[in-house]
């Protein structure tokens, strides 16, 4: 169970990952680009590579380091869940294999 301040803080980050993602694709629809990209692009600046090196305590305290790594375990686990229900086996490496 989450606490309020964890609740707040997570709520916080995706409204701000909402807002950068929507903010970046409508200007790469101006520009006559895909507005995918350009969403991609705005997590992508969000995130700890570019706002963590310019701003790594507002980056930090964002997204936390122990929230990205509890989401990309659940990611993995989600992603693996299916492809073992469905029959597939894990590679050499333990990527699924298509």
């Amino acid at each position: 169970m989450l606490t309020n301040f964890e609740l707040s803080q997570f709520l916080i980050s995706v409204v701000a990952l909402l807002i950068m993602a929507h903010s970046v694709g409508y200007a790469f629809e101006r520009m006559a680009l895909p507005r995918v990209i350009g969403e991609i692009c705005g997590g992508f600046l969000l995130g700890p590579s570019v706002l963590g090196l310019v701003f790594p305590d507002v980056a930090g305290s964002l997204v936390p380091s122990r929230d990205c790594q509890k989401f990309a375990i659940d990611g993995q686990i989600k992603l693996r869940v299916p492809r073992l229900q469905s029959g597939k086996v894990e590679g050499k490496y333990g990527f699924c294999v298509v």
